[in-house]
């Protein structure tokens, strides 16, 4: 068992939100456990004997030209022990040491004493180390959560955690600049073709758009990310075409199963028919298309759930399924996300091998039929928030190495990122985390693919229990969201593309998710994704980053 000592607003926190918080054992799964809080001591029960770590939400102080926020935070790997531990020191000390990891891991050890990352690290470190002292004062006299002592040792260590957040979202900064010029001018490629070849002795025999180095961190991609965008396509509007014409360079088409073929055997193609039409003859841009199979809730037919627990079936109403589609798009569709939701939370249940058979049936029949065509899976969670809570789910990083092992047939992961979703990756995080779980797919040796990403623009009905990104959700923070989060993908050598979840608010789309609202009228989120592109092609980061 863990507990914490948590304070909030100036005294011992009667509640606290709890429905993002888990338990994470050395391993990186979920361990299973109850959490709880009362009377400002937060209680962690773990059936799991070793040390464990725990990610829970919690609000950093604003500044003068900022408001505060409250992210999904997470201590070290702690041992069980009866005494209390003290949150916000925790957590603090976690972030000490991501910062000084990344430094290692980002080839920034050599980055100059008065760069704002260090100077603002240095203060962090002395503000933890202050927390540390009165921390371990309140601690030998017995201490209880209402004593003055743990107040005051709460206060110091809030304000050492708030400097280590401030500390790594300048060193991310840095490394986002690094990152977009070294894709810009090619000289990141360059570098692992070169290692690559000296490592097996001879030149590459042909050019080559994938490489991988010899302790390279991920692959390597020629050129720079693509910055795309999605519609929905029971809404066929002028503004949304306008959004896509000026921010993107693809159109994302999803292909809900439960939309296509409603009831058995009778396709409605009308809805995809027009967007494609339009991105092929007017828009001028390339379509990705899919989720061919998206195992989520709604999305898939309901004539289909008779078949759940008769899978030799459900197996050849995939494959006609996916033969149907494919056919009839192969001609306009350049790349395929074939599948989504896997082994995800409330998802058709499938077991492990069924899953991986369905990978291979849905890759062979797009390959068989679209040769040039290229495939991904989708990753609905890659933070891996569900995994754990049902023993029908499948760990999303379990998920992606099935996905690797399938060869030549997959050519990118996708990873979805959906805060406007609390059920699914709600919990709102740094970009440094964001980074960092980039980093733990790379190591798959894949392209990723940033095949859905949304934030809102409004708060939503649970917005205490999700966290909040420069207070409450709205326009500006969906957009500064965009500036400072999604440009880490873009910087990063192994991703192929990133993609804005939707070009226009639909009834179906809660939140205010769009570039544009359901009036037509452009929110800060489309300039922003408009300077993304323009990050991308130029190497440097164009526009405001507040």
């Amino acid at each position: 068992m863990l507990q914490f000592f948590v304070h909030r607003d100036g005294g011992p926190a009667g509640q606290w939100p709890l429905r993002h918080a888990g338990i994470v054992a050395a391993d990186g799964s979920t361990a299973p456990g109850e959490i709880s809080i009362l009377d400002g001591l937060l209680t962690v029960a773990t059936r799991h004997g070793g040390t464990v770590s725990l990610e829970v939400l919690f609000p950093l102080d604003g500044g003068p030209d900022r408001p505060g926020r409250e992210l999904l935070l997470s201590t070290t790997l702690l041992p069980q022990r009866p005494s209390p531990y003290l949150l916000a020191l925790e957590l603090a000390r976690k972030q000490v040491m991501r910062f000084l990891n990344a430094l290692e891991d980002w080839n920034l050890a050599m980055l100059p004493a008065d760069h704002r990352a260090l100077v603002t690290f240095e203060r962090a470190r002395e503000d933890f180390s202050a927390a540390l002292v009165s921390w371990r004062s309140v601690q030998a006299n017995g201490a209880k959560a209402d004593d003055p002592g743990v107040g005051e040792a709460d206060a110091k260590a809030r304000r050492a955690l708030n400097d280590a957040c401030e500390a790594g979202e300048w060193l991310v900064a840095e490394a986002v600049a690094r990152g977009l010029a070294a894709r810009a001018d090619g000289s990141w490629f360059a570098d692992a073709v070169e290692r690559a070849e000296r490592s097996i002795g001879r030149p590459a025999t042909k050019p080559v758009s994938v490489v991988k180095a010899p302790e390279a961190h991920g692959v390597a991609l020629a050129g720079v990310a693509r910055v795309g965008c999605g519609v929905d396509p029971a809404s066929f509007e002028p503004p949304a075409q306008a959004a896509l014409t000026r921010a993107a360079d693809f159109v994302a088409v999803p292909m809900p199963w439960s939309a296509v073929e409603p009831a058995e055997g009778r396709y409605q193609f009308a809805a995809t028919d027009r967007w494609i039409e339009w991105a092929v003859r007017v828009g001028k841009l390339p379509v990705v298309a899919g989720p061919l199979l998206d195992f989520a809730p709604g999305k898939m037919p309901e004539w289909l759930y008779i078949w759940e627990n008769d899978y030799e079936t459900l197996r050849e109403l995939v494959y006609e399924h996916v033969r149907q589609v494919v056919t009839r798009y192969r001609r306009t569709v350049q790349w395929w996300t074939v599948a989504s939701s896997l082994g995800a939370e409330g998802a058709m249940g499938l077991r492990f091998e069924q899953i991986a058979d369905v990978l291979r049936v849905a890759t062979t029949v797009v390959r068989k039929l679209h040769p040039q065509g290229r495939v991904q899976v989708e990753i609905v969670d890659p933070f891996a928030l569900y995994a754990g809570r049902s023993p029908r789910t499948v760990p999303p990083l379990l998920l992606g190495e099935l996905i690797a092992q399938a060869s030549a047939r997959v050519d990118a992961i996708g990873l979805r990122i959906d805060l406007s979703d609390p059920a699914a990756a709600g919990a709102v995080r740094d970009a440094m985390a964001f980074s960092e779980m980039l980093d733990r797919y790379a190591v798959l040796d894949r392209p990723l693919s940033i095949t859905f990403a949304q934030c809102p623009s409004g708060p939503g009905v649970d917005q205490g229990e999700s966290g909040s990104w420069d207070g409450p959700w709205s326009p500006k923070a969906q957009a500064d969201w965009i500036d400072r989060v999604l440009v880490v993908a873009a910087a990063k050598p192994y991703v192929h593309s990133i993609a804005w979840g939707l070009a226009q608010d639909t009834p179906r789309a809660a939140g205010g998710v769009g570039l544009v609202d359901a009036a037509g009228a452009p929110r800060p989120a489309l300039l922003a994704l408009v300077n993304l592109r323009q990050s991308v092609r130029a190497g440097q980061v164009v526009g405001a980053k507040g």
